[in-house]
């Protein structure tokens, strides 16, 4: 994946490389876009409030989406899959249904870290293909259920490791391998003392210690590359890693709209594909679009606390937008309109599956399709300003 910016008057073309510092409604009843979001939670800590209106530095916000955003982010996956490593260690050496369901909820668990920092995707996450690596997702040629049939097919599985996985194709390194093995048609078999399903059970410990291994150097990274410097970030810096975000903030919402819903979606209810959605296997395709869109609602507007600035607080409330209206009011349409997406999809937990061959169905999920777009070009009219880039090309415009 390649995408071009127009920083400052300069090109950039970032592709899938570490960048680190260096480069330094379906139908009529359904609200329209951006109605009035839904109440906020109950607030948690007593830090110091960032106003919805105000408008914070570009170094403030760097830092603060450096350690208060992206690092957490990144330690709550290491931790989830540290959790799910242990518990499929223990199924394995004791085989009983209850360890298979206890590993199948810490698969959940972090599978739902890891929707709540995807779209973080720079810097520490791209080193040694980890991106790839934890979900080789979409898998438009099937790579991933060739890979992982031939594995199974092999001799001395028993005696596999998280070393020879490293060896094996990106496609059965992460998640959706994982998936498999946990939601088979048989795999109930793991937790039985069956000599049969030893080694399965064997690959699914060497998946889940693969992705616990690169969560855990992903957050080390992101402390000592990003968090440590954080104090003396230059402005410079800062503007380079606020864009980064920016771009992060911008492909996942597109990621989401076009390939975690357009692609189950289709063109019509004859078109439409339930079983290409993400994790759909483990029936957590909606949960996961959900956790993608709170974690990009707290990117755009902070947490609802207002204990941190989002990228929102880049954009001056007495700016006029280029279509001449008020940023502060298009800036409110986009924070709301992101909450509203997540509520949406929150009501409907099975608006991809098998809904989607109904006309009612799939207007429902067009419906939201359309939304989450009104949503990305509202905030893309005042962030790109805000921070002086423009967005070129992307992999999905056919480059």
């Amino acid at each position: 994946m390649r995408t071009a910016y127009i920083v400052n008057g300069k090109a950039y073309i970032i592709g899938a490389v570490a960048l680190g510092l260096a480069l330094f409604a379906p139908h009529s009843a359904l609200p329209a876009f951006a109605q009035s979001a839904p109440a906020a939670q109950s607030p948690g800590a007593s830090a110091p409030k960032v106003t919805q209106s105000a408008v914070v530095s570009v170094v403030d916000l760097a830092k603060s989406l450096v350690t208060d955003h992206a690092a957490p982010g990144y330690r709550s996956f290491a931790a989830e899959t540290a959790k799910l490593a242990a518990a499929t260690a223990e199924l394995c050496g004791a085989p009983s249904p209850r360890r298979l369901e206890n590993v199948r909820n810490t698969f959940t668990a972090a599978l739902l870290a890891w929707q709540r920092i995807q779209h973080v995707h720079f810097g520490p996450i791209m080193q040694e293909d980890r991106l790839y690596r934890i979900e080789y997702w979409p898998d438009r040629h099937g790579q991933g259920e060739k890979q992982l049939r031939k594995l199974l097919a092999s001799a001395g599985l028993e005696r596999f490791d998280v070393n020879k996985l490293t060896e094996a194709s990106v496609a059965v390194q992460g998640f959706p391998a994982l998936e498999r093995i946990l939601y088979a048609s048989d795999a109930d078999g793991l937790g039985e003392a069956s000599s049969n399903s030893a080694p399965h059970c064997n690959l699914a410990l060497a998946v889940s210690r693969n992705l616990a291994a690169m969560a855990k150097a992903t957050a080390e990274a992101w402390q000592r590359d990003y968090v440590a410097p954080s104090a003396n970030f230059t402005e410079e810096q800062a503007h380079a890693i606020a864009t980064d975000f920016y771009k992060a903030f911008v492909e996942q919402l597109e990621t989401v709209r076009d390939v975690k819903i357009g692609t189950p979606l289709g063109t019509s209810p004859a078109t439409a594909r339930p079983k290409s959605a993400e994790a759909w296997r483990s029936h957590m395709t909606e949960r996961s679009i959900e956790t993608n869109l709170r974690a990009l609602s707290e990117l755009f507007s902070g947490p609802k606390d207002g204990s941190q600035p989002g990228l929102a607080h880049m954009v001056d409330p007495e700016m006029r937008t280029s279509s001449g209206g008020p940023a502060a009011d298009m800036r409110k349409t986009a924070a709301e309109g992101l909450t509203y997406g997540a509520e949406f999809i929150a009501q409907h937990p099975d608006l991809l599956g098998e809904p989607l061959s109904s006309e009612a169905g799939w207007k429902s999920a067009n419906f939201l399709k359309l939304h989450l777009g009104g949503v990305r070009d509202h905030a893309v009219e005042i962030l790109g300003p805000a921070l002086n880039v423009s967005l070129g090309f992307n992999a999905r415009d056919g480059d």
